[in-house]
């Protein structure tokens, strides 16, 4: 089994509010298949919020370390195919590092980083660099060579993933086709051959086979709560895998809907069902719990619904049920692994209560990097807390960067470039429930060294020059005569034709020395230009792409 019971058993705590806040999401969607409900999940999913791919604020980076953030080490991020599990901090570095993989490729429709596909946290992950660049932007099918990372195979048109993630990939894939269904520009569409073009992506059949067959993860659905929290819309395939058939396969034969009653679970079909095989205990099969010990058929004098009844008791979580081998009342066989999630529930208390927020935060100067420590709180359902950090006094949520998660009551910083710096941090508790930030501490930077902090604006020329596939630029920002002054700077590439291709900072920025990495891998060979604009300054610099 992909799960194990203990880390379900953890989910009580992990999703519960999660869990309450999906009955009114999903309300609509009862009882509607094929384009209908297509239509109705897109419309509850569209126009979320979109961040940056790149930028001094919240990005898309900043997003992956929460959502993809290692179980077992909240420094680190586990990477998609090989399942490694690498220092969040290294963003890229210089190849070494980590980067983002676009799992429908940015190439199937949204080449541009404007796009708001292009940066949306539910088809992107972490990725080992050299494993991304192997996949490309093939499509997902079986078969070909075996790479020399974990379990992934590949040819010419197409990619494999190892078993684990193959139903994470499919359900992404199936998202991109509900959220871009036309009102953003483009179309996306699943596509059953290969290679695929255009807009389109395969394969169809394949996906929706993994979907079944690779069942949703505790991960998964954490990444998908995660996720909600920056963007406020989640993956329906994820908390709802059923949905892949009654959408794709409305005409089939295949499990509709999974509910607890009482002690029971009933499921609902999508046609009439021969009872004799219904009533075959072995077509069934329920996470941790194995097949049921009696199924009754026609439940409820309703001959689409089976009721289930276990030998064990649900606990607090969610489960995946698994159905094969039934017919229906005119001999039609079930989609094999035909698939539905339900979210069982005992008498239980919901934890909606915020924890309190931190307090006694400070923040001290080290030789290379600032020190914050706070008092730990009380309460003991604390997953971690989130640090925020500001260029300017009192900053709000459009203002801060969401630096990073921390179990324990202290964190070094070691991104200090501004003159001052401000900070506040919140406590997150198993629930999901967030406090309120905590009092706001800041610090001068640099303020027994004068010569750390520039006098004049500066551009430097980017290194390496030409570079493949990428290359760090590197800027100064003085301090202004008015102390409080922060000025609004851009930092925007070009291509030779004028376009611009990537916006690299778009924020205020404190006097001090910031170096930005350039990622063109996406881009074709050739001439750019990047534009440093700050305050009154402006200059634009040259630099070769050469893959």
């Amino acid at each position: 089994m992909k799960f194990q019971k203990l880390i379900l058993l953890f989910c009580l705590l992990l999703f519960s509010t999660y869990i309450f806040a999906q009955n009114d999401y999903y309300s609509g969607t009862d009882g509607q298949n094929g384009t209908l409900l297509k239509s109705i999940l897109h419309n509850k999913i569209r126009d979320h919020i979109r961040f940056p791919y790149s930028s001094g604020s919240t990005d898309v980076w900043d997003i992956l370390k929460q959502t993809d953030r290692d179980p077992n080490n909240s420094s680190n991020v586990l990477l998609l195919y090989t399942n490694y599990s690498v220092n969040a901090a290294q963003e890229y570095n210089n190849n070494n590092g980590w980067n983002r993989e676009h799992v429908w490729a940015n190439s199937h429709g949204f080449p541009n980083t404007d796009d708001t596909a292009y940066t949306d946290a539910h088809h992107l992950r972490p990725a080992d660099i050299s494993t991304n660049s192997l996949r490309g932007n093939k499509d997902f099918d079986y078969g070909g060579s075996l790479t020399a990372t974990l379990d992934n195979h590949y040819d010419s048109d197409s990619w494999e993933p190892r078993d684990d993630i193959k139903g994470d990939i499919a359900r992404m894939m199936l998202y991109m086709t509900v959220r871009y269904e036309g009102g953003d520009g483009y179309d996306l569409e699943l596509v059953d051959y290969t290679p695929s073009s255009g807009a389109n992506f395969g394969k169809k059949s394949t996906l929706l086979e993994w979907n079944r067959i690779d069942p949703v993860s505790a991960f998964e659905r954490n990444r998908n709560r995660v996720i909600y929290k920056f963007q406020k819309n989640y993956n329906p395939f994820v908390d709802h895998p059923e949905f892949a058939d009654r959408v794709y396969n409305s005409d089939k034969l295949f499990v509709e809907k999974a509910e607890q009653v009482g002690n029971n679970l009933v499921l609902s079909f999508s046609k009439e069902l021969n009872s004799i095989e219904a009533e075959k205990t072995s077509n069934y099969n329920l996470d941790f719990l194995g097949n049921p010990i009696n199924a009754i058929a026609n439940f409820g004098g309703d001959s689409k619904k089976v009721s289930l009844l276990f030998s064990e008791s649900f606990v607090d979580t969610f489960y995946n049920i698994r159905v094969s081998n039934l017919t229906s009342a005119t001999g039609e066989d079930i989609i094999a692994n035909s698939i539905a999630l339900f979210i069982a529930s005992e008498t239980t208390q919901v934890d909606t209560i915020a924890p309190a927020a931190p307090t006694n935060l400070v923040a001290s100067r080290l030789e290379n990097s600032i020190e914050l420590t706070w008092d730990a709180n009380s309460e003991i359902d604390i997953s971690h807390y989130t640090i925020y950090k500001g260029a300017i006094q009192n900053f709000t949520p459009s203002q801060y960067t969401l630096l990073a998660t921390e179990t324990d009551n202290f964190y070094n910083d070691e991104t200090v470039v501004d003159y001052r710096v401000y900070y506040k941090i919140s406590a997150v508790d198993f629930s999901g429930n967030e406090s309120e930030y905590s009092d706001e501490a800041s610090i001068l930077v640099g303020v027994n060294d004068k010569k750390s902090i520039p006098t004049e604006f500066t551009l430097e020329q980017n290194y390496p020059n030409p570079f493949n596939p990428s290359t760090v630029i590197r800027y100064s920002i003085p301090r202004s005569t008015e102390f409080n002054s922060v000025p609004q700077t851009t930092l925007k590439v070009y291509n030779i034709l004028g376009n611009e291709v990537a916006t690299l900072v778009n924020e205020q920025k404190s006097a001090g020395n910031y170096s930005v990495n350039f990622d063109a891998s996406k881009l074709s060979s050739g001439i750019y230009f990047y534009t440093l604009s700050s305050g009154n300054f402006r200059e634009t610099k040259k630099m070769m792409f050469i893959k």
